[in-house]
């Protein structure tokens, strides 16, 4: 298997040989070094650049595996060391262990995104504490880090929780706009409860303002990105960070396997998952940011085909049931 130009080049420059192709929507190919070593190779998103956010990962020291890139900042193309496990698309998700480092997961990772504006502040200690021979661990790099904020920081933080929140709101209206016609051809939701839906959304806007931080996210966090390793740790890959309402995270990932599960009573499995994944409070937040994510992930099973999935009567039949109870619900509490 031979690789096209510029990809040729990039193989060539990292001493890599394209092995098999993992993904035609986004080109993304397994490649082996002269050692056997596996890779990743994949084009860089244009609208982010994961190698910043990838380096910010390593200065904030995360309890999980992750995308370590051998290319650099402004790279076309990212390329990392292959992360042995299986995806958790692959394994039963239902049990209990999983879901609690599924959750665990999330939540780390949310709290590793409300402290990026620490980043400059940790590269300059792990720096620091390389160079002069004291290790890089937690403890040696805190106690050379002034986490003082200057008044400019400060304002730059804001001017961004700003611009956050308002690309949260546009994202879901956007987003609703355009699975609308694929959601009402395939049944997952009637038009007019689409509707209602959509007119609701503005008398709950507190889904996009975070309770502390910010309301950054993994924007792949489904179990096709969530890899299981062979000692049981957990790893994440594909990143993207992107404003989106509270709860995104953990929700997508639950509406993702609901389209996607392969075993029958559906509605009642997820309706008993519910409470792991809804925080005891806002409960009405995290019902409407649920019908956001089954809308979502419903347009993108759609638009996948449905030819050779014996369930998915049941599946559009739950997601239907869920979204209907939801706008029950909303309309019900609504202020």
């Amino acid at each position: 298997m031979s690789a096209e130009e510029p990809l040729g080049k990039v193989c060539e420059q990292h001493g890599l040989e394209p092995y098999s192709l993992l993904s035609e929507n986004y080109p993304t190919w397994l490649c082996k070094d002269t050692r056997g070593r596996l890779y990743v190779l994949k084009r860089v998103d244009r609208s982010q650049d994961p190698h910043t956010m990838l380096r910010a990962l390593r200065a904030l020291y995360t309890p999980f595996k992750y995308p370590v890139p051998v290319t650099g900042i402004g790279d076309p193309y990212l390329v990392y060391p292959w992360i042995e496990g299986r995806c958790f698309s692959d394994v039963d998700l239902f049990e209990k262990d999983l879901l609690g480092d599924v959750l665990e997961l999330a939540g780390r990772i949310q709290a590793l995104l409300r402290s990026l504006h620490l980043v400059p502040f940790f590269e300059k200690g792990l720096n620091v504490c390389e160079k002069q021979g004291f290790g890089n661990t937690a403890s040696s790099i805190a106690t050379r880090i002034n986490f003082g904020c200057s008044p400019m920081l400060d304002q730059e933080i804001k001017k961004a929780r700003r611009y956050e929140v308002a690309a949260s709101y546009r994202w879901v209206n956007k987003g609703i706009e355009k699975w609308s016609d694929t959601i009402v051809k395939t049944g997952i939701w009637e038009r007019e409860s689409l509707e209602k839906f959509k007119e609701l959304l503005d008398v709950f806007p507190a889904i996009h303002l975070p309770i502390t931080g910010n309301n950054l996210v993994h924007g792949k966090f489904t179990p096709d990105h969530v890899i299981l390793c062979p000692d049981g740790s957990v790893a994440v890959i594909s990143w993207r960070v992107d404003p989106r309402p509270r709860r995104y995270m953990q929700l997508t990932f639950l509406a993702w396997a609901l389209f996607r599960d392969s075993n029958p009573g559906i509605y009642d499995r997820f309706s008993d998952l519910f409470p792991k994944f809804f925080a005891r409070s806002f409960y009405l937040e995290n019902l409407i940011v649920l019908n956001i994510c089954l809308l979502e992930q419903g347009y993108h099973f759609s638009k996948n085909g449905l030819s050779g999935d014996g369930l998915v009567d049941e599946k559009i039949s739950s997601a239907n049931r869920i979204l209907s109870e939801g706008l029950a619900t909303m309309v019900a509490n609504r202020s």
